[in-house]
């Protein structure tokens, strides 16, 4: 084991530029790069933020599940795209490694020098060493995932021991595994849960996690998960009573900068004129609010990095940002002297037409069970490109060796394509293989390209392609902003599912935080007023991206005028409304500016009319999670089972006289809800608060159920009927009902709108 460990951190040692977009391929070492990466707790008190792998280790220094461990044992990162989680999981992992290896490491040797430079890098970051040496595992869940689609039995511990025995000389088995799992410490960072996008696949996935903290269980084991994912599509399958959530915050502008700083002395070391400018260029964007909230997030502030080097100023966009840097890159191999420049310029258009379809192929295959970790058999690259060239007019056989050189380029020259194995490429960095596919999306004709948005807007696999495809619209295709605009109207009023999950106010925030309307106000208006409709979900507890919202408003007048009413009126409302306008003013309490100033004024004002209930629920992250000062006990509701969640909600669903097919599912999703029960909590008052004690159905059964019209029109009929006290049941059903609308594929609709 001490010898995998060894392997493992030289193996981890490395992280490639092209993982931040760097068009070299280049190599750099993680302990000279890496930072840690600020984020709230859940549950914690207002506009507490931490260093996420710091808490993250001090919180598995405590015996995980033992007396002396009061808060949950296991852990959930939830970030955006690019926000850092994969190599922050890896810079993890490097700490436990470190730690086992201590001071046994040859004077001299690789991994002497190796895990020095750690150190050095643990020091500079303030990352804590562990005190509790965990035996660190890192799991791609895409790969594993597939696995399991692919045969049957692969148990995580038996995938565990395959990946050791690949790695050393000696065979390792699940059996030999389990003792080691019994008489040593484990972490184990499950990365990527949202990159498996197949309902079923998530599913087995969640099943086999569970079943190998039952092994753990078992054996009276200490092990500590750690599961990565997107916000987007997560379906709640960590429960928050039993894992602790992490939300990655995004970049301050001086964190930004500091970083960027640190990556031009890592790639410029030699170079100190430059790395002036480019520190400089980076000041100044931070000092421009349209650039400064384009520097988020790690990737984009590399992205960012490498364009200053080469340009005074940064796009003020996201898409255009992308497009910048995929000209860049390939301006850069197009202007070097030989043959491949020559061939770059030449066939331009073909390039990326190939890179487009290459991105949109594998996004549609990962939908698939099976196919999450999606890469393309380098025949059906060849295959594709001959077919675009012989469709343009060149002879096949012509076509075929002008395929060639192109793919060689590709993956040689600009390397946004690399191998994945012998026989496959794909991309790399998954935010390219969004960009990419996004440009394949919104090419052809006005009403194609919209059908195909209002095909992908409810898919959170989707959704940050959705985003690149809106805003390279909104600067290519200005006349088509206002039928964008009423698409968004369009998806939350299609159907009764359209109202509970509002994808289209969700969207609007998310472009409203993309800066797509920077340039043209009236649109950031009509988005601004799309969002705001979240308010009017009555059993919505999240307002999702609305409250990073407030320094966008407040930049216009006519938008913090509208903001501050909508407002207003939304607490006058009352109920699980008012509740939301709150979480939304306390959001902007501690920021500075004039909407923070104005909720500063409004908070106090309203906040005598809340009851002890709603402040309960508005402090708490999850309102399926009672609080624990109040005194639970089970409440007796219906007439055949005392304290399920069915019974609460059977009467009201039933009354809707459903028939046939419809009324089979009902009861289907009834009897599986018969399995979670409801606890309840009296305040002072003797209010009471009604809450699901765990709450959590597969997104499998869950999409069959949903596929039904009349039956989610008689679950959201009784989510209505539920009294106040139950917002917290409500709340949870929503949440259950938008994660697994998200997770439902649409790859296979997109080809009626697709050349």
């Amino acid at each position: 084991m001490a010898t995998y460990v060894e392997a493992d951190l030289l193996a981890a040692k490395w992280i490639r530029l092209s993982e931040a977009g760097h068009p070299m391929n280049e190599k750099i070492e993680l302990a000279r790069a890496a930072i840690d990466l600020p984020a709230a707790v859940r549950g914690a008190p207002s506009g507490q933020v931490v260093s996420a792998g710091r808490y993250i280790i001090e919180h598995s220094d405590k015996p995980a599940g033992k007396p002396s461990n009061s808060s949950p044992a296991h852990l959930v990162l939830v970030g955006g795209p690019g926000q850092g989680k994969t190599t922050l999981g890896q810079l993890i992992c490097q700490a436990y490694r470190v730690a086992m290896i201590g001071t046994t490491a040859t004077p001299g040797s690789e991994l002497h020098e190796a895990v020095s430079k750690l150190r050095g890098c643990f020091a500079r970051i303030g990352l804590s060493d562990p005190v509790l040496k965990r035996w660190p595992v890192r799991i791609e869940l895409a790969k594993y995932a597939d696995a399991i689609a692919g045969g049957e039995g692969t148990s995580l511990l038996r995938y565990i021991a395959d990946q050791i025995s690949a790695r050393i000389s000696d065979r390792v088995t699940p059996s030999l595994l389990k003792d080691w799992l019994r008489n040593w410490p484990w972490i184990v960072v499950l990365d990527g849960l949202d990159e498996v996008a197949a309902a079923s696949s998530r599913d087995d996935l969640t099943t086999r996690i569970s079943d190998f903290l039952v092994d753990a269980g078992r054996v009276d084991a200490d092990v500590v998960i750690v599961v990565t994912t997107r916000p987007q599509g997560y379906a709640g399958e960590f429960h928050e009573r039993y894992h602790l959530h992490l939300d990655l915050k995004p970049l301050t502008i001086q964190d930004a900068v500091t970083y960027a700083e640190v990556l031009a002395e890592v790639r410029h070391s030699d170079d100190p004129d430059l790395r002036a400018v480019i520190a400089t260029r980076m000041r100044q964007a931070a000092e421009d609010d349209a650039t400064a909230r384009l520097m988020t997030s790690p990737l984009q502030v590399t992205i960012m990095s490498l364009l200053l080097e080469a340009r005074e100023r940064a796009p003020q966009a996201r898409y255009a940002l992308f497009e910048a840097y995929y000209s860049t890159i390939y301006a850069r191999e197009m202007g070097k002297p030989g043959p491949v420049g020559l061939l770059l310029e030449r066939h331009r258009r073909h390039i990326d037409a190939i890179h487009d379809r290459v991105g949109l192929v594998l996004h549609v295959q990962a939908e698939r069970a099976g196919e999450s970790d999606a890469a393309l058999p380098r025949s059906d690259l060849r295959r594709m490109a001959t077919d675009r060239l012989v469709a343009e007019g060149h002879d096949r056989q012509q076509a075929g060796v002008l395929a060639d050189r192109i793919i060689g380029a590709a993956t040689t020259r600009l390397v946004l394509l690399v191998a994945k194995s012998l026989d496959h490429v794909g991309y790399e960095v998954r935010s390219l293989q969004e960009f990419t596919s996004a440009r394949a999306l919104t090419e052809g004709r006005d009403s194609d390209i919209l059908d195909r948005l209002r095909v992908i807007a409810p898919a959170s696999h989707w959704r940050n392609i959705w985003l690149f495809a809106a805003g390279r619209l909104f600067v290519e295709r200005e006349h088509l902003r206002g039928s964008l605009v009423s698409l968004l109207h369009e998806l939350d009023l299609q159907n009764e599912m359209g109202m509970v999950v509002m994808s289209g106010a969700d969207l609007a925030a998310e472009l409203l935080a993309e800066n797509v309307a920077q340039s043209a106000p009236v649109y950031g208006r009509m988005l601004l007023q799309r969002a705001l409709t979240v308010l009017d979900c009555t059993f919505r507890f999240h307002p999702g991206r609305l409250g990073m919202l407030g320094e966008i408003a407040a930049s216009d007048e006519v938008m913090a005028r509208d903001f501050k009413k909508r407002i207003e009126s939304t607490l006058q409302s009352g109920g699980s409304r008012q509740i939301m306008a709150f979480r939304l003013l306390r959001w902007w309490h501690s920021d500075s500016g004039p909407l923070a100033a104005w909720a500063r004024q409004v908070a106090p004002r309203w906040a005598g009319t809340l009851t002890p209930i709603q402040r309960y629920l508005l402090t708490s992250q999850s309102p399926s999670v009672l609080p624990r000062d109040l005194t639970v006990r089970e409440v007796e509701v219906g007439v055949k089972r005392a304290g399920s969640l069915a019974n609460l909600i059977r009467p009201a669903v039933l009354s809707r006289n459903l028939r046939g097919q419809d009324l089979l599912a009902a009861r289907s999703l009834l009897k599986a809800l018969e399995e979670f029960s409801v606890s309840s909590a009296k305040d002072s008052s003797g209010r009471t608060l009604v809450a699901p004690d765990v709450f959590y159905v597969g997104a499998a059964e869950m999409q069959d159920v949903m596929s039904r019209d009349g039956v989610v029109d008689a679950f959201t009929f009784a989510l209505h009927e539920l009294s106040t006290e139950h917002w917290a049941v409500a709340g949870s059903f929503h949440f259950v009902f938008q994660a697994a609308a998200q997770l439902a594929p649409v790859g296979d609709k997109l080809r009626a709108f697709m050349p």
